[in-house]
């Protein structure tokens, strides 16, 4: 598969033609006053109760104050911070991918192959999940303005008795926390899958990148421009694209419940918002093109760089350092 400006993404997790050793993730690694151990591990830190806590304590995130209590008291140090979870590292990540592409080349084949399918698969519970949370909370988020709060209106206009009115605020708080809490936990989801969609895309641009005899022409700071700015595009689609669905759906059940309230009016409102949606589509794709753009310049100025710091002893031998420094 093609990433970004033709520069080939290696899918096959790190192997070429010509090389079929595997290459290690920065094995090994340690930095000076780092309290890690060879293997990158923080041996002193305690492990993330997120993978072990009861449902309870899961959504109340009732697993986190003990950290928030020490951030209270002090500044956190490097040993207080929870390792992390086994399956956001980015070897675990890119084992997921290994066995996830396998698998998809073996059912559907080369040419049929669909990296957008095979990352679904990878994380088909997070998702699910996520999108099961966000969907309780436009229940919720529609639920308390329709239907509970004109219930208490009805009270303070004496309709009601008031245990109904104690009943009524009791089903509004109950509804608001349920928002609340439904909300953080598709953000809470949503997030930990969307830095493992990053973190895979980082992966496999630097594992490609030593698999191959040359960069093909590419510097060192556009590779790293590709995979940070391609990682970040699909940490968004993880985190925003069930937005489009919800979006949706908001929208006519609000209308359907607009017009029992005001009638044949609220279709006038309705009307409103469907003539805005294609000025919100003028907007995203100008986003899109000028984002492009950014992204050429980006690459033109770190090549740029790349060339000025290589050959610094010859621009400093023939006094170019001036001229240049106004296309850096």
């Amino acid at each position: 598969k093609e990433g970004s400006r033709g520069c080939v993404v290696g899918m096959g997790a790190g192997r070429s033609r010509d090389r079929d050793e595997h290459v290690p993730l920065m094995s090994g690694s340690k930095i000076a006053g780092d309290p890690r151990g060879s293997d990158g591990e923080n041996n002193n830190s305690v492990e993330c109760p997120i993978e072990t806590v009861n449902p309870l304590s899961y959504l109340t995130v009732y697993w986190a104050g003990d950290i928030i209590t020490k951030g209270r008291q002090r500044v956190l140090q490097f040993t207080d911070v929870f390792k992390m979870p086994r399956d956001m590292p980015a070897d675990a990540v890119l084992r997921s991918w290994e066995s996830a592409w396998k698998r998809e080349l073996r059912e559907k084949g080369s040419a049929q192959a669909s990296i957008a399918h095979t990352i679904f698969t990878m994380y088909k519970r997070e998702l699910i999940t996520a999108w099961g949370f966000i969907a309780m909370y436009a229940i919720f988020a529609l639920a308390t303005p329709s239907l509970l709060l004109q219930e208490i209106i009805k009270y303070a206009a004496g309709e009601f008795e008031q245990n109904y009115g104690i009943a009524f605020a009791v089903s509004i708080l109950a509804s608001e926390t349920m928002r609340s809490l439904t909300a953080h936990h598709y953000w809470l989801i949503a997030y930990r899958t969307a830095v493992k969609c990053k973190s895979l895309m980082l992966v496999l641009v630097y594992n490609k990148a030593l698999s191959m005899r040359d960069l093909n022409g590419y510097t060192v700071g556009e590779l790293v421009n590709l995979g940070l700015g391609d990682g970040q595009r699909l940490a968004d689609a993880v985190q925003n694209t069930v937005y489009v669905f919800l979006a949706f759906f908001m929208f006519l059940m609000s209308l359907v419940l607009v017009f029992f309230i005001l009638g044949p009016a609220a279709l006038l409102g309705g009307m409103v918002f469907i003539c805005m949606i294609p000025l919100q589509i003028w907007f995203a794709r100008s986003s899109g093109k000028y984002r492009g753009q950014a992204v050429r310049f980006t690459d033109k100025r770190v090549r740029m760089m790349q060339e000025l710091l290589s050959s610094i002893k010859l621009i400093k031998m023939y006094a170019w350092d001036v001229p240049l420094s106004g296309q850096v």
